[in-house]
């Protein structure tokens, strides 16, 4: 199992705006900018549950498309 999830709420806090940024826009629109505005979450918190953008985005799509 992914550890990411008993680290707390920051996982799901940045997924799911990660998610609905995606069925809004293309992967090659989506931001490290747009997800944390959209989440709240401080740029610290998403680096510490996610390696970089590209892991954000395997996740969310991950998430959106299963």
């Amino acid at each position: 199992p992914d550890p990411r999830g008993v680290r707390g709420r920051a996982p799901r806090a940045v997924l799911d705006p990660a998610v609905d940024l995606l069925d809004t826009f293309s992967v090659d629109q989506l931001t490290i900018a747009s997800v944390l505005e959209r989440s709240g979450v401080a740029y610290g918190s998403l680096y510490h549950h996610y390696e970089d953008l590209s892991d954000l985005i395997e996740q969310a799509a991950v998430e959106c498309y299963s």
